[in-house]
């Protein structure tokens, strides 16, 4: 159960991002999702364990059990008991393939390439490779099942602790939020090439000495060795070996900037407004008395009345392309109701927000 639910927590970042706040997440997290796994889990047990003495053999399966139970009766309460269990049974997977699989998969392949995948291409591709590999082949049997689930911390432990190691120890929470969006060599987190060595070197650390007791465990040929010992405590661990060595490896060969903090700056690709402090940005961000053009720049282009809306019409407004001369570029908030063009009048273009 613990392993169930900080692999979740792994994957959670594919929606906390867009949270308003940074601890808007923290609830759910921290108490109601592991709350929930365990109650789920505990329900497993308990109905597992009382098909034995229904039906005389374990029932594992939640399907399988449903089957079993029209065999045995199909009275009016059975056939509806089941049928609103299989309906349940149906939303769920299709809540949780589509959050936690399809959707959250896809911006993760589409931040691998996204001038040529979004979001919903990235979810058609998770979804042919997700049938190439079979998956129904791994519920054939309960200890294949287990296994399968227990090989996810085998390879998802020590991405976990190189991640809490880089934000908590390594760079102290603090975060140059700009160079996060800066894909060339002048990016903090550019490293070498744009890979990070570290990471790769301590996530092996963490993984290969998981390998054999998990090979040992899919070809059920355990037999208590050191191995097996150390593949049942698979995810502390992955996280543990991981944690340190990412934060050794960083201590003895440091990157460029590796600590501090610096804001975000509107930068053009190359060209106008660089991340110092230049005196066209200086002219861009020196007032803010343009949100109200803003405004009814944004209204004039959209067609609609946003001064009726208020704090969601600077919002709009907020959400602009800026045009700085031949670049276009994406601005938060507060660059973009402020910017204006070198006549003194702010200059955007809606962006098509269906890609």
């Amino acid at each position: 159960m613990a392993m169930a639910t900080l692999n979740d927590r792994a994957g959670d970042v594919d929606w906390t991002r867009y949270s308003k706040t940074p601890n808007a997440a923290l609830l759910g997290q921290s108490v109601t999702a592991p709350i929930a796994i365990c109650i789920t889990a505990l329900c497993g047990l308990l109905i597992t364990s009382a098909t034995a003495q229904v039906y005389g053999e374990v029932l594992w399966n939640p399907f399988v059990l449903l089957l079993a139970i029209q065999k045995t009766s199909m009275s009016p309460g059975a056939r509806a008991g089941t049928f609103f269990a299989g309906l349940g049974f149906l939303a769920s997977q299709l809540a949780l393939c589509i959050v936690t699989n399809s959707v959250a998969a896809g911006m993760d392949i589409a931040a691998l390439c996204p001038k040529y995948i979004n979001i919903r291409r990235g979810s058609y591709i998770i979804t042919v490779v997700s049938i190439c590999i079979c998956p129904w082949q791994f519920v054939t049997q309960a200890t294949t099942f287990i296994t399968v689930l227990s090989g996810w911390a085998v390879f998802l432990s020590p991405m976990t602790g190189i991640l809490i190691s880089d934000y908590f120890l390594v760079r102290r929470r603090d975060l140059h939020v700009g160079d996060l969006y800066c894909g060339d060599s002048s990016s903090a987190y550019w490293y070498v090439a744009g890979f990070n060595w570290r990471a790769f070197l301590a996530w092996a650390m963490g993984l290969w000495p998981l390998l054999p007791g998990f090979v040992r465990e899919v070809r059920s040929v355990s037999d208590g060795s050191g191995w097996d010992h150390v593949y049942n405590v698979s995810y502390f661990f992955g996280f543990s070996v991981a944690l340190l060595s990412y934060w050794m490896f960083s201590a003895i060969s440091r990157t460029k900037r590796q600590t501090g903090t610096s804001p975000f700056v509107l930068n053009t690709h190359g060209a106008g407004m660089a991340q110092d402090s230049s005196s066209e940005y200086d002219e861009v961000m020196a007032s803010r008395s343009g949100e109200k053009d803003a405004v009814l720049r944004a209204e004039h282009r959209s067609g609609e009345d946003l001064s009726a809306v208020g704090k969601s019409a600077q919002a709009k407004a907020a959400a602009t392309y800026l045009e700085v001369g031949d670049n276009v570029v994406w601005t938060p908030p507060v660059q973009a109701l402020n910017a204006r063009n070198e006549s003194g009048s702010p200059t955007g273009t809606w962006p098509d927000v269906n890609n």
